[in-house]
């Protein structure tokens, strides 16, 4: 069972008050740009001070024959854009900062994260190739950089549906099966490595098991989305949902660890579950996921991720049960589905995703109301997915989601 936190951290509070100031993805790209500045330059001091042996002032630092000489400038660019970082120099000019590397990489993996929550998928790329060249061109291997190398190639690798959907015709001819099976078994390459040195390295890698054991687990969810092989597939998945429940039985208080079962658990292709048993396996998925979220959102209510976890095994059990003509619980499944999305909307208001995922459900729940001959309900809740739309700056108007969205609802009144 997941502990409750008594109250939310200084830490937690501080970042929360930020991220409210940010009524745009483009002001929240420029507060991780600061907060990367003022982290990244506090490293570098802490590494100088190691460097040395002393901090500064200090007087152990006297005649030692070596002490700081102010700092120099230096840019890093990337798809976030430029960030101007102080680089502490010493005398002697022996100091080499090894911490850039290492945050660089994780940042560019981060922003590839971010930049694929918002459908931006060739910035995405983009980070995690970066993430990639910087990680592979580090003098020194260890098992933070190896895991950041990792991540980056599972992350290019792993199709979720979403990306296949709204993937554009260049993305969809460059992102073949061989090129992203190739990103997920170089993965599982690393990764394998890393298992083999654990008696060499066991405290360093024991800090790192939980990133190990997911990553090992998402290789095997995108494996199992590149084959055809309908017990292939299973088998795939049994493997990552093994992986992580044998974590979380070690680890019960783990909410990566816990998050990520859940996802693995709701990796279900409902539409194409075609046979009986195949939509009860579905459900039965889908319910135990249901059933590990609720610890996860009574710790961390606000949490955006878990939100729009929950919205999806909602969306994707609505999908059964309207096959099992099961229409009242579906409208449960789905209105509940709504609140949760409108939550994330409140929060995010200038969120195209956040928006996006809220029309479609309103179709979703408008369909259900006319299979239940609800006419005058069906046509107030499809104006609701419209005016979300409608509320979209217009400079996205082309934007792959908002596209798929104006679609969807354009072929619900063709219907």
């Amino acid at each position: 069972m997941v502990r409750k936190k008594k109250e939310v951290s200084r830490r937690e509070a501080l970042l929360s008050e930020l991220a409210s100031e940010c009524e745009s993805p483009e002001e929240f790209m420029d507060l991780l740009s600061d907060l990367k500045k003022s982290l990244l330059e506090k490293a570098l001091d802490a590494e100088m001070d190691h460097h040395l042996g002393y901090r500064k002032h200090e007087a152990a630092g006297r005649g030692t024959g070596n002490s700081r000489n102010g700092k120099s400038k230096k840019t890093v660019q990337g798809e976030f854009g430029q960030t101007e970082i102080e680089t502490p120099r010493d005398r002697n000019g022996s100091f080499e900062p090894k911490l850039i590397g290492k945050h660089k990489r994780r940042f560019y993996n981060e922003m590839g994260q971010y930049y694929s929550s918002e459908y931006r998928f060739d910035k995405a790329d983009v980070s995690h190739d970066a993430a990639i060249k910087i990680s592979s061109s580090l003098p020194t291997q260890t098992p933070e950089t190896n895991l950041e190398l990792a991540r980056a190639h599972v992350l290019l690798g792993d199709l979720t549906p979403q990306r296949r959907q709204l993937a554009s015709a260049v993305d969809r001819e460059r992102e073949t099966p061989e090129h992203s099976r190739a990103h997920l078994q170089t993965a599982l390459s690393i990764l394998s490595d890393m298992e083999q040195t654990s008696q060499t390295e066991s405290i360093r890698l024991r800090k790192n098991s939980e990133v190990l054991d997911i990553l090992r687990a998402r290789c095997q969810l995108g494996l199992s989305r590149l084959t055809t092989d309908k017990k292939a597939k299973s088998e795939f998945k049994r493997a990552a949902v093994s992986i992580l429940k044998k974590k979380l039985k070690a680890s019960p208080d783990s909410t990566a660890i816990r998050f990520e079962l859940i996802r693995a658990l709701s990796d279900q292709n409902v539409r194409r579950a075609n046979s009986p048993p195949e939509i009860e396996r579905s459900a039965q998925m889908l319910n135990e996921a249901l059933d590990k979220i609720r610890p996860l959102r009574e710790v961390h209510p606000n949490n955006p991720a878990i939100a729009v976890q929950e919205v999806h095994v909602r969306h994707k059990f609505s999908v059964i049960l309207r096959r099992q003509a099961r229409l009242s619980e579906a409208d449960e499944q789905i209105s509940t589905a709504i609140d949760v999305q409108s939550s994330l909307v409140d929060l995010y208001p200038q969120s195209v995703s956040h928006r996006c995922w809220r029309a479609l459900l309103y179709r979703s729940l408008a369909e259900i109301k006319l299979e239940l001959t609800d006419l005058p309900s069906a046509k107030a809740i499809i104006k609701k997915g419209e005016e979300d739309l409608q509320k979209i700056d217009g400079e996205f108007d082309q934007h792959p989601f908002v596209i798929r969205v104006r679609n969807a609802i354009q072929d619900y009144h063709s219907k």
